[in-house]
């Protein structure tokens, strides 16, 4: 039923397409109301068929970014009201602080995007995703993604302190192995991160979480991020090390998404 070109975009995206539990995306759109952006314009890189836009309350203005014109094109006929760009995010022309937000769940794996503007430290395709849109989100304004847990834990702390030259990590959550399960199939540990986009005259905040620490978790010394560490009532559930979607050793999280608040407090 594909042209070529159009089997070409679902085959490379195939790898990295996770939909989103409503329950998150919900809670997500409830936390940067509760921060205080409530209605302007905002930013999703990797919309998908359109979760996060068809929860969005009134008064946001959506403009999604998808690389696969079928998905793409669904979500133009479930919310024609949003605008909907079927390309490559690393592609994206936007200008910086041209949105008041951004949020949604960024596709991850481990790939690198040619982009000379954002991505010029070669990172792998969900810091890329974060770093650019917080390039694009405009100072004071709100950004909160989920992404893999591989963007806070990463031995190699290049990508973070990318971040937070341009944004104050306010708050992340670690959720549970099975949180995407039902929607998605996947068992990978995803984090929640809320973003401030800093203004040009204010001191940037805490950086610790820009770096990991070595922690032994189950007689296996692993790298966990210094947030979680400082704040493990911000991981729904109990750290163990098991097997990974593709039967390496990683850190998962035994727990379920009952204790996930109706917002990030």
């Amino acid at each position: 039923l594909l042209t070529p070109a159009e089997f070409d975009d679902a085959r490379r995206t195939t790898i990295n397409a996770h939909y989103t539990d409503p329950t998150i995306a919900s809670t997500m759109w409830a936390t940067m109301s509760r921060l205080g952006l409530r209605s302007g314009d905002v930013l999703e890189p990797g919309s998908g068929s359109g979760t996060f836009i068809g929860l969005a309350p009134e008064g946001m203005q959506i403009t999604g970014v998808e690389l696969d014109s079928i998905t793409a094109g669904i979500a133009r006929n479930l919310y024609p009201h949003a605008e909907i760009r079927a390309e490559s995010f690393a592609d994206s022309p936007f200008r910086s602080g041209t949105f008041d937000g951004a949020i949604g769940n960024v596709p991850f794996a481990d790939v690198v995007l040619h982009d000379r503007r954002h991505n010029a430290g070669r990172h792998s395709l969900h810091d890329h995703f974060i770093i650019k849109a917080l390039d694009l989100v405009r100072p004071g304004g709100l950004a909160i993604f989920l992404t893999s847990s591989f963007t806070m834990d990463r031995a190699n702390p290049a990508a973070r302190r990318e971040m937070h030259g341009l944004a104050d990590l306010l708050g992340a959550v670690r959720l549970p192995s099975g949180a995407h399960r039902r929607t998605a199939g996947t068992e990978v540990v995803t984090d929640l991160l809320v973003f401030r986009r800093r203004e040009d005259d204010r001191t940037a905040g805490d950086e610790s979480w820009t770096l990991t620490q070595p922690r032994r978790i189950d007689d296996t010394v692993v790298r966990l991020n210094t947030y979680f560490a400082d704040h493990p009532d911000h991981v729904l559930g109990q750290l163990v090390v098991g097997n990974g979607m593709y039967g390496a050793e990683t850190v998962r999280v035994v727990g379920d998404l009952s204790s996930l608040p109706a917002d990030l407090q």
